[in-house]
């Protein structure tokens, strides 16, 4: 995996949430829009086009389940997945080694995390701005990051049983295979790719709360202006 795709990850999951939050301030977020599936192209990751963002109320996060039928709508064009890991038919072993490397550490800091420290860390520069309403934002921030905490929990425990299931122990090592065992490689390779669609769902709602923040914060600013300093 190339250096374009990590930056690319970085940018859009909160699997490393420290590297992310020093990155966006240095870099601080436009106030017009989100990032379109185009700029997410531009970066290197080039997936098609969905239909427009939908606009996230809290009943959305009323519960830190993962995803159900109605994220069908959710816009995760702009969001990383793991097919970079897994390009082509076979999956192998040390792909799955590689991928449980990238991303199992960065799920432990974030079992670290706490409702304080998670506001704080990405609303970053705004920690200190007291906007109105901001202890309904703080729950509801905090409730779309365990929604992605959760969900990538569920897929490092997938990625751990698919590595050790005896009924693929030896495929992920082979370099022949008969039809069948193409077939049963090839839908492992789909599930582990599907399985990581609920982390996706719940970081692009994490998203659209993370930068409601940041605007409301912008705002009270330019209303308090002696809370500059």
């Amino acid at each position: 995996m190339n250096t374009r795709t990590v930056l690319h990850f970085l940018a859009h999951t909160l699997l490393l949430a420290a590297l992310a939050a020093r990155g966006a301030a240095q870099n601080p977020l436009p106030e017009s829009k989100p990032q379109s599936s185009s700029e997410a192209a531009a970066a290197g990751n080039a997936q098609p086009a969905k239909k427009a963002k939908r606009v996230f109320t809290n009943d959305d996060f009323a519960s830190t389940r993962g995803p159900d039928s109605s994220d069908a709508n959710v816009d995760v064009s702009s969001q990383w997945t793991v097919e970079d890991f897994f390009p082509k038919d076979p999956v192998t072993a040390k792909e799955i080694a590689a991928l449980q490397k990238f991303i199992t550490p960065s799920y432990l800091f974030n079992l670290r995390q706490t409702k304080a420290s998670v506001a704080n860390l990405y609303l970053q520069q705004y920690k200190d701005v007291a906007f109105e309403g901001r202890g309904e934002w703080e729950e509801r921030l905090f409730a779309g990051f365990e929604c992605t905490r959760s969900a990538q929990g569920d897929y490092v425990k997938e990625l751990d049983s698919a590595s050790k299931d005896p009924e693929y122990r030896d495929l992920l090592t082979a370099t022949r295979f008969s039809d069948g065992e193409l077939r049963k490689i090839g839908a492992l390779r789909a599930r582990l790719i599907a399985g990581w669609q609920p982390v996706r769902v719940c970081n692009a709602k994490f998203g659209v709360i993370r930068k409601e923040g940041w605007q409301r914060a912008e705002e009270w600013l330019k209303t308090h202006p002696s809370k500059l300093n």
